[in-house]
This record gives structure tokens, C-alpha cells and sequence, in this order.
């Protein structure tokens, strides 16, 4: 645990000149004054030195309000003691986190938390967030999900950020947890995430109005027209929409979205095989439309065809991968969501 701590305070430690303590302070200039007129000894001075200094650097809060703990193996009480320190922005990319029998965290300030990849037991991180209640965006990515961790995830309802993409054990009650208690929702990612029909559909007749930005991709046979054209009426600030690898859409999406999405800027539908330019070209009549990405959607000559229409106002197949929600993009690997976590 030391070694972990020497560690993460390695990476504050930089921030300690802005720091400053006049209680502890005034108790050093006093000890000085007593050890010089002989009223306290060498020892005692040093001891309140070192109390000086463990009190300033190990436990001021805000050395630790954000913290990069990626590819680390951690235990619960390691984790709670950090928490206690009033950690606000928690990264833990791959990080290993065993029970070692406690598994009881206390109440904390996490506002970001970025859990992606993470091994942790389903235990654990059910009473993670459960010691959550002020989280505003949280990634969940590649981390099996049940119903009671959704449930504890909803508990947060300012929550604007949420990143579920290649999660597994997502059942209808659980997107029907997120659409009702989730309302401030505005990026969600859910790409890749075995829904069924059902849970589809549900998820487009009641996303929450505010979303802009959603990445939904991956769903193959269970995102249709009809399910494009309920999400386009009823998420009218939409953004930025992901549908790629939904091979049963076709143009009636394109047209569904013309309609309705009018504040829409870029657009992903690769690998929808049934959709075609002319439908595609449409969408410059949209104001706002900036990007459109369809890698493996269309042949080169349709391609090219897309481009000469398009002109220089809209951008061709410039972004392969979709950043909606995730915590940490391009080459900003010590920040989660524009926050830095290491100096």
C-alpha cells in the first residue's frame, strides 16, 4: 500500500507549491522558536516536521482530487483509503482491483470515473457505485453488467456521460432502467452491446430528449428503419450518430434523419450495405452537416461520386472509430474527458 501510495503522490507532486497549511505552519515556526530557546529538543522538532509534511503532502485533498491509477493492481482498502482523500477524477483503464475480503467502500466525491477494461468482481463494483452519487460521466467499457449494477449506475441522475460500448448483460430491464432514470443523458455510448430487438426499440422510442450525441452501432439485425425513424422524432438536439454495422438499414434511415435530425453534424453508418449515394447526398441539405464516415458502405466510384458532391463543406471517411462517450481519445492518454489525471 505505501508503495502505492508513493506512486500516485509521485504524480502530484508538482501541485505542492500552491499548497499551504498556517495552522501546521504556525506549529513549525513555534516549535522552531522553543527548540531554539532550548525549551524543545532536536527530536521533538523533527517529529513536528515530519507531521508537517505527512499532514500537507499525503492527505491535502486536493493532491488527490485527480488521479491515474491505469494498469495498477489495487486492493478495496487501497481503493477506499484513496476515495476518502476527496478524489473527484478516477482513472483505473485496466487496472486490477481484488477484494481481499472488504468490500465495503464509504461514501465519495467521484465526478468522473473511467473503469475501462477494469477486472474488478461484479461484488465490488456494485458497491463501487453505490458510493457514488454525484457521478457525471462514467465508463463502464468492456465490463459485464447486471441488473443491480444498473441499477446503482441510475442512482446518479446528473449523470451526462455514460460508455457501456462492448459491455455484456445489458437485458431490456436494464436499458429501460437507463431511459427512465437517466434523463440529463446527452452522450451515450452503446455500441457492440449483444441487444435484443426489444431492448432496441425501447431504447430509440425513449432515449432522453437532451442526447446529442449516441453511438449505437454494432447491433447487425436489430436496428431497423422504424427504430432510426422513432429516435429521429423524438431526439431532435442529436448531433452526432453512430448506426454503422446495421446491415438492415437502408435509405429510409437517410430520409428519417433529413426529416427530423436537423441539428445533425456527422453521421457514421459504415458498413450498412443497403444504403445508397443518392439517398447519402441528401444529407448536405441538412445546415449543420459537416462529416459523414460509410467505410465499407459504398464502391470507390459512388465514393468518389459522394465527394464531388459534397465539395469542401463536408468531410469523407475521416474518422474510422467514434469517441462518443469514451473517456479517453487520439493521444490524450493522461486525461478522461479533457481532465488531466497525471502530470
Amino acid at each position: 500500500m505505501m508503495h502505492l501510495e508513493w506512486e500516485l503522490r509521485q504524480q502530484q507532486v508538482t501541485r505542492s507549491k500552491r499548497l499551504t497549511s498556517v495552522n501546521n505552519e504556525n506549529i513549525l515556526v513555534q516549535a522552531k522558536e522553543y527548540y531554539l530557546s532550548g525549551l524543545l529538543d532536536l527530536g521533538d522538532y523533527q517529529k513536528d516536521c515530519a507531521l508537517f509534511v505527512t499532514n500537507t503532502f499525503t492527505y491535502h485533498s486536493i493532491l488527490w482530487r485527480r488521479v491515474d491509477m491505469s494498469y495498477k493492481h489495487v486492493d478495496c482498502e487501497q481503493l477506499n483509503s484513496l476515495l476518502q482523500r476527496g478524489t473527484t477524477t478516477l482513472k483505473m483503464y485496466q487496472t486490477t482491483v481484488e477484494n481481499m475480503n472488504f468490500t465495503y467502500i464509504e461514501p465519495c466525491f467521484l465526478s468522473h470515473l473511467d473503469l475501462t477494461s477494469s477486472i474488478i468482481s461484479t461484488e465490488l463494483l456494485v458497491n463501487l457505485l453505490n458510493s457514488c452519487t454525484s457521478l457525471r460521466k462514467l465508463s463502464l467499457e468492456s465490463i459485464p453488467l447486471n441488473y443491480e449494477i444498473v441499477e446503482k449506475v441510475v442512482c446518479n441522475e446528473q449523470l451526462d456521460t455514460l460508455d457501456l460500448a462492448m459491455c455484456t448483460g445489458l437485458t431490456f430491464e436494464c436499458c429501460q432502467l437507463l431511459t427512465n432514470k437517466l434523463s440529463l443523458l446527452r452522450y451515450l455510448n452503446i455500441s457492440w452491446t449483444e441487444l435484443s430487438c426489444e431492448s432496441v426499440q425501447h431504447l430509440c422510442e425513449t432515449m432522453p430528449r437532451c442526447i446529442e450525441q449516441l453511438n449505437i452501432s454494432g447491433q447487425r439485425y436489430n436496428l431497423t428503419d422504424d427504430n432510426i425513424q422513432s429516435l429521429a422524432r423524438r431526439a431532435l438536439r442529436l448531433r452526432v450518430l453512430d448506426i454503422s454495422d446495421a446491415v438492415l438499414l437502408a435509405d429510409q434511415s437517410i430520409i428519417s434523419l433529413r426529416l427530423h435530425s436537423r441539428l445533425l453534424t456527422h453521421l457514421s453508418a459504415s458498413r450498412c450495405y443497403l444504403l445508397t449515394s443518392s439517398a447519402l447526398i441528401t444529407l448536405k441539405l441538412l445546415p449543420a452537416f459537416s462529416t459523414l464516415d460509410i467505410f465499407g458502405t459504398l464502391g470507390q466510384i459512388q465514393l468518389q461520386q459522394l465527394h464531388n458532391e459534397f465539395g469542401t463543406r463536408i468531410h469523407l471517411n475521416n474518422f474510422p472509430f467514434s469517441n462518443i462517450a469514451r473517456p479517453t481519445t487520439g493521444i490524450q492518454r493522461t486525461s478522461i474527458w479533457g481532465l488531466r489525471t497525471r502530470l
